[in-house]
C-alpha cells in the first residue's frame, strides 16, 4: 500500500470514528410534545427564523411557535434595563419545554453575549421555574436580557395561566442586576452578595433604607468588596423585591439555582475529563490503524 494511501485511510477512518462519537453524545433530544415552545423574535426574517431552528436542531412546525414582539419584551424588562439596550427590535429566540417536577433546569445559550447560562437559572429558579429544558439563542450575537420575557411567554401558553408577577418581576430584576455588577464587581463576588442578600431577604426587607444600606455594605466586606452607592442602591432595590415573595419559595429557589449551577460544574468537569480520554484513545487508535496499515505494506 502507498504511503499517501496509508495516511489518508488512518486519517479518514480516524474522522469517521471521531464524528460517529461525537454525534452519539452531542445530538440533543428534543420532544414533540405539548410541554415545549419555540418562541421567536418578531422582528426576524424568514430566513433568519430557519437559521435558529436549524442551530436548534429541530424542524419548524415540530413545536409549537409563538412571536415575541418588542412591546411584550418592555412589559417585562421596562425599569430594570435602559431603554437604549431594550431597543426597538426584537430578535432573540427561546426553546422552552417544561419538564416533569425533580427534573431541574438545562440551560443553553448560543449566540448571548451579556447573559450568561448561570445567570438565566438563577433568574429562572427565582421566577419560580425550577424543572425546564431551555435554549437562548438567536441568528446572530445578542445581549439575552429579553430572554426571561420569552420563556415567560411559552411558560404561560403550556400552562395555560399567567406567573406570578412579583416573582417574574423580581426573577428579571436579579438577571439584570447580575449582570451590570458582575462586569464591574466579579462574577463570583457579585454572586455571592447576591445569594447572601436573598438568603436573607425575609429578615432584611423590613429594614429602613438607611439600615438595609448599612447591611448590604457589611455583606459585600465579608467578600472583599467595596460598593459605591448606585451599586448599594442596585442591591436595596433586588432585596425589597426579594421581600415580596413567600421566604419559603425564595428558599427553595435558591436551593434549587445551588443545586443546578452545582450539577452544571460537575457536567462540565466530566465532559473536560471525556474529552480528554477521547483525545487519547484516538491517538490510540490512530496509532493501531497505522501499525495494521504498516504491516499490509510490509513496512
Amino acid at each position: 500500500m502507498h504511503s499517501k494511501t496509508q495516511k489518508l485511510v488512518v486519517r479518514v477512518l480516524c474522522a469517521l470514528l471521531i464524528l460517529l462519537l461525537v454525534l452519539g453524545i452531542a445530538v440533543p433530544a428534543f420532544a414533540d410534545a405539548p410541554s415545549a415552545r419555540v418562541v421567536v423574535g418578531a422582528d426576524l426574517t424568514g430566513e433568519q427564523i430557519a437559521q435558529v431552528y436549524a442551530n436548534l436542531g429541530i424542524a419548524r412546525g415540530s413545536v409549537g411557535e409563538l412571536t415575541l414582539t418588542n412591546a411584550e419584551e418592555r412589559s417585562v424588562l421596562q425599569g430594570f434595563v435602559s431603554d437604549e439596550q431594550l431597543g426597538t427590535r426584537s430578535v432573540s429566540c427561546v426553546y422552552f419545554e417544561l419538564l416533569p417536577s425533580g427534573s431541574g433546569l438545562d440551560v443553553t445559550v448560543s449566540n448571548v453575549n451579556w447573559a450568561s447560562r448561570d445567570m438565566i437559572i438563577q433568574a429562572l429558579c427565582t421566577a419560580g421555574i425550577t424543572d425546564a429544558r431551555v435554549i437562548v439563542t438567536a441568528p446572530f450575537p445578542v445581549s439575552g436580557t429579553a430572554a426571561l420575557a420569552g420563556v415567560y411567554k411559552a411558560y404561560a401558553d403550556i400552562t395555560g395561566s399567567a406567573m406570578d408577577e412579583n416573582m417574574t418581576d423580581a426573577g428579571t430584576q436579579e438577571l439584570t442586576t447580575t449582570g451590570e455588577l458582575s462586569q464591574a464587581l466579579g462574577t463570583a463576588e457579585t454572586n455571592q452578595i447576591i445569594g447572601e442578600v436573598k438568603d436573607r431577604a425575609a429578615e432584611l426587607g423590613g429594614l429602613s433604607d438607611e439600615e438595609l444600606n448599612r447591611r448590604i455594605n457589611e455583606i459585600a466586606a465579608k467578600f472583599h468588596v467595596r460598593l459605591s452607592d448606585y451599586q448599594v442602591g442596585m442591591l436595596r432595590d433586588l432585596c425589597r423585591s426579594f421581600s415580596k415573595l413567600n421566604p419559603e419559595n425564595l428558599k427553595k429557589s435558591a436551593e434549587s439555582a445551588r443545586q443546578t449551577l452545582e450539577t452544571v460544574k460537575e457536567n462540565g468537569e466530566k465532559a473536560v475529563g471525556f474529552f480528554q480520554r477521547l483525545g487519547e484513545t484516538m491517538q490510540k487508535i490512530a496509532g493501531f490503524l497505522e501499525r495494521i496499515a504498516n504491516f499490509f505494506s510490509g513496512e
